[in-house]
């Protein structure tokens, strides 16, 4: 079944879904608003979203900072690449937070991220 925008999204039902019911709209792709042609490559982007987050979450269980840092400054430019500047911008401040010691933010901005996500999957 397809989102709101047609687009068909799969293997999104394994990760768990959060409650967004807290105002929490759909984040559609900016990108998708300028050329709506690109909707198949961003899906397949949304389709691989939970991963990332997956990855994000188990970097930083296991305090790999290094992979952390990584993971959000591939994020940040993908994020934005793919018309999600929201993404791009908590990337950035999960990846400048690594930089500087700030580890203890990390555990609420993966919550956030996870929410975004949610709004973004919503969205698609």
């Amino acid at each position: 079944m397809g989102g709101q925008n047609g687009y068909n999204i799969k293997n999104i039902a394994k990760w768990q879904c959060i409650d967004v019911s807290t105002n929490q709209d759909p984040i559609v792709s900016i990108l998708l608003q300028e050329e709506p042609e690109l909707g198949e490559l961003v899906s397949l982007f949304i389709e691989a979203l939970p991963a990332l987050v997956d990855d994000f979450a188990s970097a930083i269980g296991q305090q790999d900072w290094p992979a952390v840092r990584q993971l959000a400054h591939d994020m940040k430019g993908i994020g934005g690449g793919y018309g999600y500047p929201l993404l791009s911008e908590l990337a950035g401040r999960m990846g400048q937070g690594v930089h500087n010691g700030h580890f203890d933010r990390l555990d609420s901005d993966l919550e956030e991220l996870k929410r975004l996500v949610q709004r973004i999957i919503l969205g698609c």
